[in-house]
């Protein structure tokens, strides 16, 4: 699958296959693309968007041109200049789904960050171009693309499981020109809450997301796993998978607790 920071990759095991799933911070979109049948995906990053229908339009072509152009980083007589030039080139407008890719793959850990001058992440070294995680896309399940903020996405039916995978408020990160706090969490998880949808959100152990969980009647499930990179690399946390009581049928070895 697409490589992203924060992928959700541990989390196919904890659930079960279904029908339609809409994921409102789609990001790599690991849960639709392992556990969905039909999928809609939402996310406010335009260039992540653009590689799905991309892949979905002509799916050899999209890898094509990617290639050719990470080939000019490769080939360049001085790859790290060619990396600023491309970089710089994708900032003037922002939603180049192909320069996207290429500078994915050719940053410092493949990390995707943004500031008001657009994307900023350094170069990465002489780093391979792996198409066969593109490849291995099953951009047929894909049923909608959308880029909204996500109050504003449209959810299909009442029986489309609704799936939430916000910015981490609270943590020493930013990844986006707009960072996320924990009033974002409370706006969120009172939306989610009041839906009749299965209703799947993951989030950060902390205090205060504890309290909304009890405050939004919400069950939850927990996982420790290492951060690898940054300041807090090594330091251990806590990420919750919360649910509400329709999201229960699809969830599979996972010990709640009561929110």
């Amino acid at each position: 699958m697409f490589k992203w920071t924060g992928s959700k990759k541990w989390l196919r095991h904890h659930l079960k296959d279904m029908d339609e799933l809409l994921e409102l911070f789609a990001g790599s979109a690991w849960i639709s693309f392992s556990r969905a049948q039909t999928c809609h995906l939402n996310d406010t990053c335009v260039p992540l968007i653009r590689v799905y229908e991309s892949l979905k339009n002509d799916k050899p072509k999209f890898l094509h041109e990617v290639r050719k152009n990470f080939s000019q980083i490769q080939s360049a007589s001085d790859p790290r200049a060619k990396y600023y030039e491309l970089r710089n080139q994708f900032n003037v407008r922002r939603d180049d789904p192909v320069l996207f890719c290429v500078l994915l793959h050719s940053c410092f850990n493949g990390l995707w960050r943004t500031s008001r001058n657009g994307f900023n992440v350094p170069y990465g070294g002489d780093r391979k171009l792996n198409l066969e995680t593109l490849e291995s896309i099953p951009v047929e399940k894909i049923a909608s693309l959308t880029c909204n903020p996500w109050e504003e996405v449209i959810i299909p039916n009442d029986d489309c499981i609704v799936y939430a995978d916000p910015p981490y408020a609270g943590t020493h990160t930013i990844y986006t020109s707009t960072s996320w706090h924990y009033g974002h969490n409370e706006k969120l998880l009172e939306k989610l809450s009041g839906l009749p949808n299965p209703v799947l959100v993951t989030l950060m152990g902390s205090e205060e997301n504890y309290k909304l969980l009890k405050k939004f009647d919400l069950k939850y499930a927990e996982k420790s796993r290492t951060f690898r990179n940054g300041p807090s690399k090594g330091k251990q946390v806590k990420e919750l998978l919360c649910f509400n009581d329709a999201a229960y049928p699809f969830l599979d070895r996972v010990k709640y607790i009561l929110g």
